[in-house]
């Protein structure tokens, strides 16, 4: 990450709420103070997700799958295992997909009694053991054994000796990962987040209120479930429970999935939390009118903070956010997810950053807007500014089973996250989502469907972490 210096000094001191069109001296303070540490290694907000790939091609992991989850940065991906995995697909994937993240593993058909579809310690050691030795997979560290799966129905005391057990064998093997009974951290699950008739905007709010709860809470992490709807083959309950849908064109994404991704792609690992208290409404201001949940983190790597807000009141909100002492901060980055108008992309490319850059000083701290009934996310930092490479040539050549193929040269930029794919009918560009085809972190891309009888003119763009590109 460029600018990367020494841990941010200071931190907030307070953040002020005041209605746009209020009398004077109406305002809801929500203090945030750097005294209320609540966790000092907070380990990330990462997804539930799953292995059972069904007939997942190429493109579905280079143009949906793995272009999401780097964009979405998540600390942990939380893959659900099961005894019949088919390892020629699933490891490419968790390779490809999970690749920067931790992968924790947890059997879905865990069970204690042994045998074929049972688990013993020596059988889990042996899975973990091929996972990282032979296949090669990266940052395996925890092992989730999760008794709650139906079938599993094994008492605490069985659990804990099976983690000792457990243990033991990985010691034996070399192989530094944690073994957990059940999730310690807060999941946040399609239970939490309402029934059918709750809209997945409004979970979008649900996900972000309920993460800003465990951070609060002093949670040591949040997952967000699931990734992706199961595909068809899978016979399990109902499907539709993931932020984005596997049984649509191009994977749609739900609603929710970006207030998620902006959520994991803007926080933290490791990183200080601190818990937001609640101050005294003045003027005509009361909980009612002003509901705000809050919370910042700080990162222990890098010179980064971030404050994570929700605010439900009809109208748009001024704010400020002090840093106490510390005289000058500066946010470079702010976003949002407003529930009337969520920012929605036919290639589920998650919200760039607004077009606010703003400072601050001792007196009054940082001004922003934040709208109505919305997620708004403040993340400080050095600003990187430079766009990845220009890419100068693309080959445009007959596609098998029809449409053009795409080819270029892969971008060297350690921040690189993506390539957005453009269409034209003319050779000046106007990069916009109307003339964008796709995205992919492949260096390839199939243009299925080009405009018959008439020239097609392409460009292809990289982007990356920071959501710079050529404009």
């Amino acid at each position: 990450m460029n600018g990367s210096t020494k841990h941010v000094a200071a931190l907030v001191a307070a953040l002020f709420l005041t209605e746009v069109n209020s009398p004077a001296g109406d305002a809801l303070r929500v203090n945030i103070v750097r005294t209320n540490v609540v966790n000092k290694s907070f380990s990330g907000i990462g997804f539930g997700t799953t292995a059972h790939l069904g007939k997942t091609t190429p493109r579905d992991v280079a143009d949906v799958f793995a272009k999401r989850w780097r964009e979405a940065s998540p600390s942990h991906a939380l893959v659900a295992h099961t005894w019949d995995w088919e390892w020629a697909s699933a490891v490419p994937f968790i390779k490809n997909c999970y690749a920067g993240s931790e992968i924790w593993l947890t059997t879905v058909n865990f069970g204690m009694t042994g045998g074929e579809n049972g688990s013993t310690p020596e059988k889990v050691a042996a899975m973990l053991e091929r996972l990282v030795k032979k296949e090669g997979v990266k940052k395996v560290t925890r092992y989730i054994i999760d008794a709650s799966w139906p079938g599993a129905a094994v008492n605490p005391a069985d659990a804990e000796t099976f983690k000792k057990a457990l243990t033991a064998e990985l010691n034996k093997l070399g192989l530094k990962i944690e073994v957990c009974i059940g999730t310690p951290g807060t999941t946040i699950g399609p239970k939490d987040l309402g029934d059918d008739s709750v809209s997945s905007a409004e979970k979008g709010l649900r996900i972000a209120e309920r993460t800003i709860d465990a951070i609060n809470a002093g949670q040591p992490w949040v997952t967000i479930m699931t990734w992706n709807d199961l595909p068809p083959n899978i016979k399990a309950g109902s499907k539709a429970t993931g932020i984005f849908q596997w049984d649509s064109p191009k994977f749609s994404t739900r609603d929710a999935y970006y207030a998620a991704g902006l959520i994991s792609k803007h926080t933290w690992a490791p990183s200080e939390a601190y818990k937001w208290v609640r101050g005294k409404a003045h003027g005509n201001f009361s909980d009612v009118e002003v509901n705000a949940k809050a919370a910042c983190l700080k990162s222990l790597e890098e010179n980064e903070t971030t404050l994570l807000l929700v605010v439900r009141h009809p109208s748009q909100i001024a704010c400020q956010w002090g840093f106490g002492l510390r005289k000058h901060m500066h946010v470079e980055g702010q976003y949002s997810y407003p529930l009337a108008q969520v920012p929605r992309h036919p290639f589920g490319d998650i919200p760039t950053a607004l077009d606010t850059k703003t400072g601050a000083n001792k007196r009054v701290g940082i001004p922003f807007r934040v709208n109505a009934d919305s997620l708004h996310i403040c993340r400080t930092f050095h600003l990187d500014t430079e766009h990845p490479e220009q890419i100068r040539f693309i080959d445009v050549s007959e596609a098998e089973g029809g449409g053009n193929l795409l080819k270029w040269d892969a971008v060297v930029d350690k921040d690189l996250c993506y390539y957005r794919v453009y269409r034209m009918n003319m050779p000046k560009f106007r990069f916009a989502k109307k003339t964008q085809i796709g995205s992919t972190v492949a260096t390839s891309f199939t243009d299925k469907n080009p405009p018959k009888g008439k020239k097609a003119y392409y460009a292809v763009v990289a982007t990356d972490h920071f959501d710079n590109c050529l404009k």
